[in-house]
């Protein structure tokens, strides 16, 4: 099984995190469920169809944005 676990906080909300390959493509995308932003995040989820290498996450809330690098190995 392979996936990502993130538990994330944000004093502001967490609005949306995007998952982007080097390339800039965005190849997965998490928006609250009926919620504009959610300060406590814990999220699953599923790698199996992302080929290895380097990607970058893209947290966006409702004050600023944060990128951070992950790596599937």
């Amino acid at each position: 099984n392979q996936e990502i676990y993130l538990d994330l906080h944000a004093e502001s909300g967490i609005k949306q995190l995007e998952l982007f390959n080097l390339q800039g493509q965005r190849v997965k995308v998490w928006t609250p469920n009926g919620r504009i932003s959610q300060q406590n995040v814990q999220l699953r989820w599923e790698t199996a169809t992302l080929e290895k290498g380097a990607y970058l996450l893209r947290i966006e809330t409702t004050e600023k944005s944060q990128t951070m690098k992950l790596l599937k190995l």
